[in-house]
Formats: structure tokens, C-alpha cells, sequence
């Protein structure tokens, strides 16, 4: 896969908590989603091309809700220490 002139070899992991969406992408036509727009369509055939890969993560575990939500302190903590990120005084 090559994305603005970066190359990947393996395919790109895309972690989500939503199992709505990701078995929308193991079924190849769903009626339900005929009023999805294009992005969605673009992002299946990269799925099927091999190019990403979407697994589940359960939502506690999901590191990038540090940076799109609220989080507890516990969590916020947790997630900066598995970002690499530490904390300045």
C-alpha cells in the first residue's frame, strides 16, 4: 500500500470498539447501508485489497479515547503510559 508517497508492507491495524461496523466490512453488500457515502466504500475495498486490517478492541481498552474523550484519571493515566507519554511537572 502506498499513501502519500509512505509505504506499508504489512497491512495497516486499525483498532475499533464497534462491531456494528466492523461486520459491515466481513459482508461483501448490506441493504441497511445503502445511504452511506463513498468514504465508507473507499475504506471497504482498501479492507478487501488487503491494505488494512480492522480488528476489535473492547472499549476499555481503547488508547485512542484519550485523545477524542473524557476519560477517568485511572484511564488517562493507563493510555498516556502505553502512548510512551510522560508527564511534566
Amino acid at each position: 500500500m502506498s499513501f502519500m508517497s509512505i509505504e506499508f508492507s504489512n497491512p495497516v491495524v486499525i483498532f475499533d470498539d464497534n462491531q456494528a461496523c466492523i461486520q459491515s466490512f466481513e459482508k461483501s453488500e448490506q441493504k441497511k447501508l445503502k445511504h452511506v457515502d463513498i468514504q465508507y466504500q473507499f475504506v471497504k475495498d482498501i479492507k478487501f485489497k488487503g491494505d488494512i486490517d480492522v480488528k476489535f478492541v473492547e472499549s476499555k481498552e481503547q488508547i485512542a479515547d484519550i485523545l477524542t474523550k473524557g476519560v477517568s484519571a485511572v484511564l488517562f493515566t493507563k493510555f498516556r503510559e502505553r502512548l510512551g507519554l510522560v508527564q511534566i511537572k
